[in-house]
């Protein structure tokens, strides 16, 4: 019986590490790739969108299904079988790739001799192929301007007419098909997206299951194996960064980047390595189980626990920063893969420190206090990252964020386990775990 114990216990850790390390490396490094495939920064904050709704509709008809054909297991495998997939597919969408050949090359490094050009204006020329022709206008009137300062009298309207007219049409044409193919690479992201949050979610919930079989619903003990999927993601992030800094991807003549796909790839082998401790899992099921409707829906309107929801969503979406644009606000800063390595590694591990510490901690603080603390902590950091300057200086105030995140969460879930029944308290608690 024992022996069974230990098993289950190793098992649900296993799952947690390897199966949050797949998330964190998709949800992390995601928003890089796609700026690097083309992707505006406000259809990246969009794409997201679509996982709310295919999470809400999809993951309790399939668990409803599942506890119906007593096939949790089966389902659980089942969607990860599905989930490695769809994070392979991520890498469909191929880096723009520029002209770089003879004449066109010749252009370009003349350009770079008489002008001055922000790394991030010619950035944009790889990412927007739309707005192509408004740059190069741009830079033929500044080396017109520049030209003459250094003794060239041809400019680069001189020197454009080395290029015939079916060459030029010729790039124009390929800026078009890039845009085109861009467009048909973000409605399929957009899809995809949605699919990997509803098994993504639908996976954690399973677990989640296994470990309240496991614990005898002993919710207290839920933190130490939650503690092992956050290790799991500090160190995937760790070795991602580290592998993405060795790797670049050429682009163009000379503009190279970080091989951020190689995310997906991690990602997909974490996923396969979920399903070794699976026939360890045990599932538990409660038929005679009765959620008092009317008493969730009593407790839920409440303005003191309306109010408490509208912090939950707060909490939620201050976590959404850390997970999807921090690592672009490093880089923003001049932050390198490495950097992010560290972030990612430093900030993982005061999550799980923060899932073991934080039930004594609420109970010394009280749930109210603990959230008004975390709120702070919260307004405290986020106003320190708005002055932040060395992408260093980001991951000291990523931590407290961490912190403040599990504090709050906690504190609100403690509270709300006491405003109904087990039953209810239980349909509540996932409710409260939906707004992360």
């Amino acid at each position: 019986m024992s022996s069974g114990i230990i098993c289950g216990g190793v098992a649900v850790s296993i799952a947690f590490f390897f199966f949050r390390a797949s998330v964190a490396s998709v949800e992390e490094y995601m928003p890089l790739y796609l700026r690097q495939v083309g992707l505006t920064a406000t259809y990246i904050g969009v794409i997201p969108l679509f996982g709310l709704l295919t999470q809400a509709v999809g993951v309790p008809l399939i668990s409803y299904v599942a506890d119906k054909l007593r096939a949790r297991k089966s389902f659980l495998f089942l969607s990860i079988l599905f989930i490695i997939p769809i994070t392979l597919l991520f890498l469909l969408p191929q880096y723009p790739q520029q002209p770089c050949e003879g004449s066109i090359k010749n252009v370009s490094l003349r350009l770079a001799s008489h002008t001055t050009i922000s790394p991030h204006e010619s950035l944009n020329r790889f990412r927007l192929p739309s707005t192509n022709a408004n740059v190069s206008a741009l830079n033929r009137h500044k080396y017109n301007q520049t030209s003459s300062l250094y003794g060239d009298d041809q400019g680069i309207d001189g020197i454009s007419t080395k290029f015939s007219e079916n060459q030029s049409s010729g790039i124009l044409n390929d800026g078009a098909k890039l845009h085109e193919r861009l467009k048909f690479f973000g409605l399929m992201i957009f899809l995809l997206r949605g699919l990997f949050e509803l098994f993504k979610r639908l996976i954690v919930t399973m677990l989640t299951v296994a470990v309240m079989t496991h614990t005898k619903q002993d919710k207290t003990k839920y933190g130490y194996y939650a503690s092992w999927g956050e290790i799991g993601g500090g160190l995937a992030l760790f070795v991602i960064g580290i592998t993405v800094s060795r790797f670049r991807h050429l682009i163009s003549c000379t503009y190279t980047v970080s091989d951020y796909y190689l995310a997906f790839v991690y990602a997909a082998a974490f996923q396969c390595l979920t399903m070794v401790p699976l026939h360890w899992l045990n599932f538990e099921y409660f038929e005679q189980r009765v959620v008092n409707h009317t008493e969730v829906k009593a407790v839920l309107l409440k303005p003191h626990y309306l109010l408490l929801l509208a912090i939950a969503c707060h909490g939620g979406l201050c976590s959404a920063f850390q997970t999807r644009w921090e690592f672009w606000y490093m880089e923003e800063l001049g932050g390198t893969p490495v950097v992010m390595a560290v972030g990612g590694l430093l900030r993982r591990p005061v999550v799980a420190v923060w899932f073991f510490l934080s039930r004594s901690v609420v109970d010394r603080l009280g749930e109210l206090n603990g959230i008004a603390i975390s709120l702070f902590v919260f307004a405290s950091s986020f106003a320190a990252l708005a002055f932040a300057t060395n992408p260093w200086l980001v991951i000291v105030f990523d931590n407290f964020q961490s912190a403040a995140f599990v504090l709050m969460f906690t504190s609100i879930v403690i509270h709300f386990s006491k405003a109904a029944s087990k039953a209810s308290s239980a349909t509540i608690q996932n409710l409260i775990l939906s707004l992360k």
